[in-house]
Protein backbone atom coordinates (compact mmCIF):
# COMPACT_ATOMS: atom_id res chain seq x y z
CA UNK A 1 0.00 0.00 0.00
CA UNK A 2 1.29 3.67 -0.56
CA UNK A 3 -0.14 4.67 2.50
CA UNK A 4 -0.92 7.84 0.74
CA UNK A 5 -4.67 9.62 1.67
CA UNK A 6 -6.40 9.06 -1.80
CA UNK A 7 -8.70 12.34 -2.84
CA UNK A 8 -11.91 11.77 -4.05
CA UNK A 9 -13.22 14.44 -6.24
CA UNK A 10 -16.62 14.02 -7.06
CA UNK A 11 -18.74 15.32 -9.93
CA UNK A 12 -21.97 16.85 -9.01
CA UNK A 13 -24.37 18.78 -11.24
CA UNK A 14 -28.32 18.28 -12.36
CA UNK A 15 -29.48 15.63 -14.27
CA UNK A 16 -28.87 15.93 -17.80
CA UNK A 17 -25.89 18.51 -17.32
CA UNK A 18 -23.40 16.86 -18.50
CA UNK A 19 -21.08 15.13 -15.91
CA UNK A 20 -20.80 11.64 -17.54
CA UNK A 21 -19.60 14.03 -20.74
CA UNK A 22 -16.57 15.50 -18.26
CA UNK A 23 -15.87 11.83 -16.82
CA UNK A 24 -15.29 10.95 -20.47
CA UNK A 25 -12.96 13.47 -21.34
CA UNK A 26 -11.31 13.79 -18.09
CA UNK A 27 -10.46 10.09 -18.66
CA UNK A 28 -10.11 10.38 -22.42
CA UNK A 29 -6.96 14.04 -21.63
CA UNK A 30 -5.68 12.31 -18.36
CA UNK A 31 -1.98 11.24 -18.54
CA UNK A 32 -2.06 7.03 -19.25
CA UNK A 33 0.29 6.86 -16.09
CA UNK A 34 -2.41 8.07 -13.63
CA UNK A 35 -4.17 5.60 -11.79
CA UNK A 36 -8.17 6.85 -11.59
CA UNK A 37 -10.75 4.63 -10.58
CA UNK A 38 -14.39 5.44 -11.27
CA UNK A 39 -17.16 5.01 -9.15
CA UNK A 40 -20.75 6.24 -10.97
CA UNK A 41 -23.46 6.58 -8.75
CA UNK A 42 -26.78 6.84 -10.97
CA UNK A 43 -30.50 6.11 -11.06
CA UNK A 44 -29.87 3.77 -13.62
CA UNK A 45 -26.91 2.69 -16.97
CA UNK A 46 -24.32 5.06 -17.09
CA UNK A 47 -23.31 5.72 -20.77
CA UNK A 48 -19.39 6.09 -19.73
CA UNK A 49 -17.83 4.97 -23.09
CA UNK A 50 -16.81 1.04 -22.60
CA UNK A 51 -13.61 1.91 -25.00
CA UNK A 52 -11.94 4.27 -22.14
CA UNK A 53 -13.20 2.33 -18.97
CA UNK A 54 -11.52 -1.10 -20.69
CA UNK A 55 -8.28 0.73 -20.21
CA UNK A 56 -6.38 -1.52 -18.03
CA UNK A 57 -5.17 1.72 -15.35
CA UNK A 58 -8.78 2.53 -14.62
CA UNK A 59 -11.22 0.57 -12.21
CA UNK A 60 -14.62 1.21 -12.15
CA UNK A 61 -17.44 0.35 -10.06
CA UNK A 62 -21.07 0.99 -10.59
CA UNK A 63 -24.00 1.65 -8.28
CA UNK A 64 -27.60 2.21 -9.47
CA UNK A 65 -30.73 2.48 -8.35
CA UNK A 66 -31.01 4.75 -5.28
CA UNK A 67 -29.44 7.68 -4.16
CA UNK A 68 -26.36 8.09 -3.14
CA UNK A 69 -27.25 9.97 0.20
CA UNK A 70 -30.21 7.98 1.39
CA UNK A 71 -29.87 4.07 0.55
CA UNK A 72 -26.82 3.96 -1.03
CA UNK A 73 -24.46 4.89 1.92
CA UNK A 74 -23.71 1.37 2.99
CA UNK A 75 -22.61 0.37 -0.44
CA UNK A 76 -20.42 3.23 -1.36
CA UNK A 77 -18.66 2.98 1.96
CA UNK A 78 -17.90 -0.18 0.79
CA UNK A 79 -17.10 0.51 -2.76
CA UNK A 80 -14.87 3.05 -1.72
CA UNK A 81 -12.96 1.05 1.05
CA UNK A 82 -12.42 -1.93 -1.27
CA UNK A 83 -11.40 0.58 -4.20
CA UNK A 84 -8.71 1.92 -2.14
CA UNK A 85 -7.78 -1.43 -1.00
CA UNK A 86 -7.88 -3.88 -4.30
CA UNK A 87 -6.79 -1.21 -7.39
CA UNK A 88 -4.66 1.23 -5.17
CA UNK A 89 -5.63 4.23 -6.99
CA UNK A 90 -4.04 7.37 -7.04
CA UNK A 91 -7.16 9.13 -7.05
CA UNK A 92 -11.47 8.43 -7.23
CA UNK A 93 -13.13 10.05 -9.07
CA UNK A 94 -16.74 9.83 -8.40
CA UNK A 95 -19.63 10.59 -10.38
CA UNK A 96 -22.90 11.26 -8.48
CA UNK A 97 -26.64 11.05 -9.42
CA UNK A 98 -28.36 14.46 -10.34
CA UNK A 99 -30.28 14.76 -7.33
CA UNK A 100 -27.82 14.51 -4.98
CA UNK A 101 -26.42 17.15 -2.31
CA UNK A 102 -22.67 17.22 -2.49
CA UNK A 103 -22.77 17.65 1.41
CA UNK A 104 -24.54 14.45 1.82
CA UNK A 105 -22.10 12.82 0.27
CA UNK A 106 -19.15 14.61 1.60
CA UNK A 107 -20.74 12.77 5.29
CA UNK A 108 -19.53 9.39 4.06
CA UNK A 109 -15.70 10.52 4.52
CA UNK A 110 -16.40 10.48 8.31
CA UNK A 111 -16.60 6.77 8.29
CA UNK A 112 -14.23 4.54 10.17
CA UNK A 113 -13.89 2.28 7.41
CA UNK A 114 -12.81 5.60 5.20
CA UNK A 115 -10.98 7.98 7.16
CA UNK A 116 -7.86 6.94 7.04
CA UNK A 117 -7.81 6.18 3.16
CA UNK A 118 -9.62 8.66 1.11
CA UNK A 119 -9.88 12.33 1.84
CA UNK A 120 -12.23 14.62 0.06
CA UNK A 121 -11.12 15.96 -2.90
CA UNK A 122 -12.90 18.51 -5.34
CA UNK A 123 -16.48 19.09 -5.77
CA UNK A 124 -17.48 20.26 -9.18
CA UNK A 125 -20.18 21.14 -10.11
CA UNK A 126 -21.87 20.88 -14.12
CA UNK A 127 -23.89 22.89 -14.93
CA UNK A 128 -26.20 23.08 -18.15
CA UNK A 129 -26.26 27.02 -18.97
CA UNK A 130 -29.03 26.31 -21.48
CA UNK A 131 -31.73 25.62 -18.99
CA UNK A 132 -30.39 26.36 -15.21
CA UNK A 133 -31.92 29.68 -14.90
CA UNK A 134 -36.05 27.91 -15.80
CA UNK A 135 -34.38 24.79 -13.57
CA UNK A 136 -33.78 26.68 -10.66
CA UNK A 137 -36.73 28.36 -9.66
CA UNK A 138 -37.99 24.89 -9.87
CA UNK A 139 -35.95 22.50 -8.06
CA UNK A 140 -33.14 24.29 -4.70
CA UNK A 141 -31.08 21.04 -5.48
CA UNK A 142 -29.39 23.32 -8.27
CA UNK A 143 -28.47 25.86 -6.22
CA UNK A 144 -27.16 23.81 -3.27
CA UNK A 145 -25.01 21.99 -5.81
CA UNK A 146 -23.35 25.33 -6.93
CA UNK A 147 -23.06 26.73 -3.36
CA UNK A 148 -21.58 23.77 -2.08
CA UNK A 149 -18.89 23.35 -4.79
CA UNK A 150 -15.41 24.52 -5.14
CA UNK A 151 -15.26 23.95 -9.23
CA UNK A 152 -17.94 25.59 -11.65
CA UNK A 153 -18.59 24.61 -15.11
CA UNK A 154 -20.89 26.54 -17.00
CA UNK A 155 -21.51 23.61 -19.50
CA UNK A 156 -23.33 23.90 -22.85
CA UNK A 157 -22.68 27.53 -23.65
CA UNK A 158 -23.02 27.03 -27.21
CA UNK A 159 -26.92 25.28 -26.64
CA UNK A 160 -27.71 28.62 -24.40
CA UNK A 161 -29.13 31.57 -26.18
CA UNK A 162 -27.59 35.25 -24.85
CA UNK A 163 -29.90 36.12 -22.51
CA UNK A 164 -30.40 32.82 -20.95
CA UNK A 165 -26.51 32.37 -20.41
CA UNK A 166 -26.01 36.12 -19.09
CA UNK A 167 -28.57 34.95 -16.65
CA UNK A 168 -26.78 31.60 -15.80
CA UNK A 169 -23.53 33.39 -15.27
CA UNK A 170 -24.92 35.92 -13.08
CA UNK A 171 -27.10 33.61 -10.50
CA UNK A 172 -23.70 31.43 -10.52
CA UNK A 173 -21.79 34.59 -9.66
CA UNK A 174 -24.13 35.37 -6.62
CA UNK A 175 -24.43 31.51 -5.63
CA UNK A 176 -20.88 30.51 -5.91
CA UNK A 177 -18.50 30.57 -3.19
CA UNK A 178 -15.76 33.30 -3.30
CA UNK A 179 -12.85 31.33 -3.91
CA UNK A 180 -14.48 28.73 -6.17
CA UNK A 181 -12.95 28.59 -9.70
CA UNK A 182 -15.30 29.13 -12.75
CA UNK A 183 -15.29 27.75 -16.27
CA UNK A 184 -17.71 27.55 -18.66
CA UNK A 185 -17.29 24.93 -21.54
CA UNK A 186 -18.87 22.99 -24.49
CA UNK A 187 -18.96 19.64 -24.07
CA UNK A 188 -17.33 19.54 -20.78
CA UNK A 189 -13.93 20.32 -21.93
CA UNK A 190 -11.68 21.20 -19.00
CA UNK A 191 -8.07 21.13 -18.19
CA UNK A 192 -8.47 17.95 -16.02
CA UNK A 193 -6.03 20.07 -13.62
CA UNK A 194 -9.01 22.39 -12.99
CA UNK A 195 -10.59 18.60 -11.41
CA UNK A 196 -7.01 17.36 -10.04
CA UNK A 197 -5.39 20.45 -8.10
CA UNK A 198 -6.95 20.63 -4.90
CA UNK A 199 -8.64 23.63 -3.30
CA UNK A 200 -10.95 24.20 -0.14
CA UNK A 201 -14.35 22.93 -0.07
CA UNK A 202 -17.15 25.20 1.26
CA UNK A 203 -19.74 22.45 2.75
CA UNK A 204 -22.18 23.46 5.13
CA UNK A 205 -21.54 22.75 8.68
CA UNK A 206 -24.42 20.94 9.98
CA UNK A 207 -25.95 19.07 6.87
CA UNK A 208 -27.37 15.97 7.70
CA UNK A 209 -28.78 13.15 5.83
CA UNK A 210 -31.72 15.01 4.47
CA UNK A 211 -34.30 13.15 2.63
CA UNK A 212 -36.60 15.54 1.23
CA UNK A 213 -35.71 15.37 -2.08
CA UNK A 214 -35.86 11.11 -1.98
CA UNK A 215 -39.46 11.42 -2.22
CA UNK A 216 -39.94 14.60 -4.95
CA UNK A 217 -38.00 12.32 -7.83
CA UNK A 218 -38.81 8.54 -8.85
CA UNK A 219 -37.03 6.37 -10.89
CA UNK A 220 -38.64 3.89 -13.24
CA UNK A 221 -36.24 1.37 -15.44
CA UNK A 222 -37.51 -0.44 -17.92
CA UNK A 223 -34.65 -3.10 -18.37
CA UNK A 224 -35.22 -6.82 -20.72
CA UNK A 225 -33.58 -8.97 -23.68
CA UNK A 226 -36.57 -6.99 -25.81
CA UNK A 227 -35.71 -5.30 -29.62
CA UNK A 228 -37.34 -1.97 -29.86
CA UNK A 229 -38.76 -0.51 -32.91
CA UNK A 230 -36.70 2.67 -32.96
CA UNK A 231 -39.32 4.71 -34.75
CA UNK A 232 -42.25 3.69 -31.93
CA UNK A 233 -39.66 4.23 -29.68
CA UNK A 234 -38.56 7.89 -30.50
CA UNK A 235 -41.99 8.86 -30.89
CA UNK A 236 -42.17 7.21 -27.18
CA UNK A 237 -39.34 8.97 -25.94
CA UNK A 238 -40.47 12.61 -27.29
CA UNK A 239 -43.90 12.26 -25.61
CA UNK A 240 -43.38 11.46 -21.96
CA UNK A 241 -45.05 14.64 -20.92
CA UNK A 242 -43.71 17.38 -18.46
CA UNK A 243 -43.31 15.38 -15.39
CA UNK A 244 -39.73 13.60 -17.02
CA UNK A 245 -36.68 15.41 -16.34
CA UNK A 246 -34.26 12.59 -17.55
CA UNK A 247 -34.16 9.38 -19.80
CA UNK A 248 -31.05 8.13 -20.27
CA UNK A 249 -30.53 4.40 -21.52
CA UNK A 250 -29.01 2.10 -23.95
CA UNK A 251 -31.84 0.13 -26.06
CA UNK A 252 -31.99 -2.39 -28.68
CA UNK A 253 -33.36 -1.41 -31.72
CA UNK A 254 -34.69 -2.86 -35.09
CA UNK A 255 -31.73 -0.36 -36.26
CA UNK A 256 -29.12 -1.25 -33.94
CA UNK A 257 -28.57 -0.15 -30.43
CA UNK A 258 -28.94 3.35 -29.77
CA UNK A 259 -28.13 5.65 -26.82
CA UNK A 260 -30.73 7.07 -25.39
CA UNK A 261 -30.28 10.76 -23.34
CA UNK A 262 -33.50 13.34 -22.80
CA UNK A 263 -33.12 16.31 -20.28
CA UNK A 264 -35.26 18.85 -20.03
CA UNK A 265 -32.74 20.55 -22.80
CA UNK A 266 -34.06 18.13 -25.09
CA UNK A 267 -33.82 14.68 -26.65
CA UNK A 268 -30.50 12.84 -27.83
CA UNK A 269 -30.67 9.78 -29.89
CA UNK A 270 -27.32 7.77 -31.25
CA UNK A 271 -25.47 5.02 -32.10
CA UNK A 272 -23.55 3.00 -29.86
CA UNK A 273 -21.13 0.68 -30.54
CA UNK A 274 -21.28 -2.04 -28.32
CA UNK A 275 -24.40 -4.42 -28.97
CA UNK A 276 -25.83 -4.05 -24.79
CA UNK A 277 -26.75 -7.74 -23.42
CA UNK A 278 -30.42 -6.24 -22.71
CA UNK A 279 -31.86 -2.90 -23.18
CA UNK A 280 -32.11 -0.59 -20.05
CA UNK A 281 -33.38 2.78 -19.92
CA UNK A 282 -33.99 4.96 -16.94
CA UNK A 283 -36.64 7.79 -16.63
CA UNK A 284 -36.69 10.35 -13.53
CA UNK A 285 -39.02 12.61 -12.80
CA UNK A 286 -41.37 13.85 -10.24
CA UNK A 287 -44.82 11.71 -9.59
CA UNK A 288 -44.66 9.52 -12.40
CA UNK A 289 -47.32 6.96 -13.03
CA UNK A 290 -44.24 4.53 -13.81
CA UNK A 291 -47.27 1.58 -14.71
CA UNK A 292 -48.73 4.05 -17.54
CA UNK A 293 -44.56 4.67 -18.46
CA UNK A 294 -44.08 0.53 -19.05
CA UNK A 295 -46.95 0.41 -20.86
CA UNK A 296 -45.63 3.12 -23.02
CA UNK A 297 -42.69 1.28 -23.81
CA UNK A 298 -44.11 -2.51 -23.76
CA UNK A 299 -46.20 -1.09 -26.89
CA UNK A 300 -42.74 -0.46 -28.76
CA UNK A 301 -41.75 -3.30 -28.33
CA UNK A 302 -40.54 -5.63 -32.17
Amino acid sequence: MHGMMVPVHIISGFLGSGKTTLMNHCLRTLPPERRVALVVNDFGTVAIDSRLVERPEYAMKELSSGCVCCTLSGPLVEALASITRDQDPELIVMETTGIAEPAQIAQLFAYDALSSEISLGNIVCVIDSSTFPRMERHFRILRQQVEQSNTLIVNKTDKADAECLEVTRRRVEVLAQPDAITVETTQAQIDPQHLLTSRPNYLPANSRFGHEHSHEFTACTIEGDETYSLARLTACVSDLGTNILRVKGIMRTDQGPRLIQGSVAGLDISSWADEPDKSRLVVIGRDLDTHAIEAAFQACRV
